[in-house]
């Protein structure tokens, strides 16, 4: 093997410095993630090394020609695994597009994890959902088409390739359709004293995926005039329970409600 230096035990002491000299100066979760840098070849030294790769969670073997690269390179599997154990738990929990950030604390985008898009040659490459750039959502969603084949399943204004869905769906990239997203629908909490109920119940297609709620003031006041009223009945008739449920099902609820004078001044 043809060596950059002239001495085997220089290189490899002068290798050693410059592998050691980043991990002293960047923190140990930036230097995992890292991009996975590529062999080396305008050295021609060989050090078979470790790096770790972010997307696989896992330490691949490569080889190191001696010069360029970054941090993310260890002597040893052994190492590899022992210095970044904390990151690869900590990217577990995020999105396959992103990795875990030490000083935000959070996941965040990383573009290299993103799938490389490759069509064949009488086809292109078109994106069919722009990414919003948050985690779950860092890559441009893309599709080979036909480069004689013509778009005219527009769903919207813009470009025919970002077909625009309303609002409670999403583009299904291999039906090319609007489907029903659960995940869009608002949530309705009712306040104390209310209960939801349906006005509407959706149809499970795009534009009415969500079925509509209101919220129904429950009269306590009614609640309870019934509950006197029963009281009553079974000390005036001694009646007993199924009795006074008998009669409160035909006991008119306009009896129950409160005596009110109204706004007007007139004389009844």
């Amino acid at each position: 093997t043809k060596m950059v230096a002239g001495n085997l035990f220089e290189f490899a002491a002068i290798s050693a410095i410059l592998i050691a000299l980043p991990l002293a100066t960047t923190a140990v979760n930036e230097i995992c993630r890292l991009p996975v840098p590529n062999d080396y070849i305008e050295c021609n030294a060989y050090f078979p090394s470790y790096r770790f790769n972010a997307s696989s969670k896992q330490c691949d073997r490569f080889v190191y020609g001696g010069c360029g690269g970054n941090a993310n390179r260890f002597r040893t599997k052994g190492e590899c695994e022992r210095t970044c154990a904390e990151a690869r738990r900590l990217n577990s929990v995020c999105p396959a597009d992103s990795t875990w950030n030490a000083q935000t604390e959070s996941c965040v985008c990383s573009p290299e994890l993103c799938p490389k898009e490759s069509c064949d040659q009488n086809e292109k490459s078109v994106v069919i959902r722009k990414a919003t750039g948050r985690p779950g959502n860092c890559c441009d969603l893309h599709a080979c088409e036909s480069e004689s084949e013509e778009r005219l399943d527009c769903l919207g204004p813009g470009n025919c390739y970002e077909p625009q869905c309303p609002l409670d769906s999403t583009w299904n990239a291999q039906a090319k359709k609007c489907v029903c997203s659960q995940e869009s629908c608002p949530i309705l909490s009712c306040p104390p004293g209310t209960k939801k109920i349906l006005i509407h119940k959706a149809a499970d297609v795009p534009d009415d995926c969500c079925g509509t709620y209101a919220c129904r003031v429950v009269s306590d006041t009614v609640a309870a005039m019934l509950k006197k009223s029963r009281a009553t009945r079974k000390n005036q008739f001694n009646v007993n329970e199924a009795g006074a449920h008998q009669v409160d099902r035909f006991l008119p609820e306009i009896c129950l409600l409160p005596q009110a004078p109204g706004l007007c001044k007139a004389a009844f």
